[in-house]
């Protein structure tokens, strides 16, 4: 088995820690909450440097991981709004500005 076999399933586990981000926020974890999102930019960074480094890209990913990305970043924003953490209309240009 090559590299690939074993590398890029390796780095994309990591992605699933996006999932609890939002459950944290709204649950005041918010140490958590920053080492899950540091993790998940690590393994996005990482991802996405082996993908070009290796040649592993692929369509679905050009269009998939920036669509992750995104989710991830609206869904913090309007979290961290609901919690009262950003005020005076934050969210609503925080989200369009990612989108």
């Amino acid at each position: 088995m090559s590299l690939r076999h074993h590398a890029e399933p390796a780095v994309r586990a990591a992605h699933p820690a996006d999932l609890p981000v939002a459950h944290g926020i709204l649950a005041g974890h918010y140490p958590a909450v920053m080492g899950l999102f540091a993790i998940a930019a690590f393994t996005d960074g990482l991802d996405g440097f082996l993908a070009k480094r290796f040649g592993w890209q692929s369509e679905l990913g050009k269009v998939l991981d920036p669509v992750a990305d995104k989710l991830l970043l609206v869904t913090m924003f309007i979290c961290l709004a609901v919690v009262g953490l950003v005020r005076g209309g934050s969210p609503g240009w925080c989200c369009c500005a990612t989108s």
